[in-house]
């Protein structure tokens, strides 16, 4: 029996032992969470009450972009000090003049054959009126053209046109031996010089007129809708202005010009919409802005249409391209926005915002909805007040 009790009882004992421990056993004290406002740095919601800006860019390039021809044959006997690759030249200067003494001979040639029929057409004048005499003395009725010979004196007329036209044309032909710009313009390239010998068509240089510049600007279809015409028509009453600029080593350097016309085509490429932009003088040889040449790459703002609807917010706050993170009533809103435009800093919201609205621009991986949350400038500001 008392190989059986015995264990029986250690168990008993243990269990009551097991027992007593469980019961005097305290529970562990029950916390609740803290959760603890989310610090973030805040920036104030702008309203844009000024002109949309349409950014696009392209190469400058000139509106003459022409051929000086040689209008005469001969030997280049002189050329001017302009008349080199880049030289700027102005509208009336003479660039090269060719050999004139055939065209000094043709001149006088004309001249003298102009004289001998102006001479004859005098006799031919006082035989007709001999003629007429003649007529009316001695005979009765009308006289017949030919006896008072009105078709001899009209042809001595013809022939002193002819001769006053040759003289006209020798003329033209000696002014020509000086080639003359009739634009101001930059020598692109030279074809002809001291010597050469130049047929009559031959091309001498290549030309750019620096009056205006042009510059083809690509934009969406999206992005005209913001400027301020509806059609290529409207571009000649409206004429956007446009700010050009680009960089010269560290120096940022700006240029205004205007849309004069569209291309009135899409490009079956790109899907866009070429906008022509003109630059008056843009040599700064009339004016004193500095220069642009032509070949240069440029960047542009087209100035678009006056809004006071839209707000403006940093384009890079924008999150998940659909939303954007403000404080409301001191915890975090998810905010669904509508973005009319984006350019490369800004994002135009259409609705979804408020101008005032604190819009956070602390960088938060994994927004939740309703989260608290502090302004640091607050906490800073609280925080002097509290120690002076």
């Amino acid at each position: 029996m008392k190989k059986i009790l015995l264990p029986i009882g250690v168990i008993v004992i243990a269990v009551a032992i097991m027992f007593t421990l469980f019961g005097a056993r305290t529970p562990p004290e029950q916390k609740e969470e803290e959760i603890k406002d989310l610090l973030v740095e805040v920036q104030p919601v702008v309203s844009l009450s000024d002109n949309l800006r349409v950014s696009s860019q392209g190469t400058v390039q000139p509106k003459i972009n022409t051929a000086l021809v040689s209008e005469v044959t001969g030997k280049i006997v002189w050329i001017s000090e302009l008349f080199v690759k880049g030289g700027l030249f102005k509208a009336g200067d003479v660039l090269v003049r060719v050999d004139d003494a055939d065209y000094l001979t043709a001149v006088k040639s004309a001249e003298a054959a102009l004289a001998r029929a102006k001479a004859t057409l005098e006799e031919e004048k006082a035989r007709a009126k001999v003629a007429e005499k003649e007529w009316n003395d001695f005979m009765q009725g009308e006289a017949p053209d030919l006896y008072i010979r009105k078709p001899q004196l009209a042809r001595e007329v013809a022939n002193v046109q002819a001769a006053e036209a040759d003289v006209e044309r020798a003329k033209r032909d000696l002014a020509r031996t000086e080639i003359k710009a009739n634009f101001d313009g930059l020598i692109k390239t030279k074809m002809a010089d001291l010597g050469q010998f130049v047929s009559r068509g031959s091309t001498v240089a290549n030309v750019y007129g620096t009056a205006v510049a042009e510059v083809r600007l690509p934009v969406s279809d999206l992005d005209v809708s913001f400027l301020s015409f509806d059609s290529a028509y409207e571009l000649n009453v409206q004429k956007p202005r446009v700010e050009f600029s680009t960089s010269f080593g560290s120096e940022q350097k700006r240029w205004t010009g205007t849309i004069v016309r569209s291309e009135g085509v899409v490009d079956e490429n790109n899907r866009l919409v070429y906008l022509v932009a003109e630059i008056n003088d843009p040599y700064g040889i009339n004016t004193n802005h500095s220069a642009i040449e032509f070949g240069r790459f440029v960047q542009a703002e087209i100035i678009g249409k006056q809004v006071e609807e839209l707000v403006l917010m940093p384009r890079d706050l924008v999150y998940q391209e659909r939303h954007a993170l403000v404080v409301a009533d001191g915890k975090l809103d998810i905010r669904d926005i509508v973005v009319a435009k984006l350019d490369k800093q800004y994002a135009y919201v259409s609705s979804g915002l408020v101008a005032g609205e604190q819009l956070i621009s602390t960088n938060i991986k994994n927004p939740l909805q309703g989260t608290p949350v502090k302004v640091l400038a607050e906490v800073i500001g609280s925080n002097v007040g509290a120690n002076p």
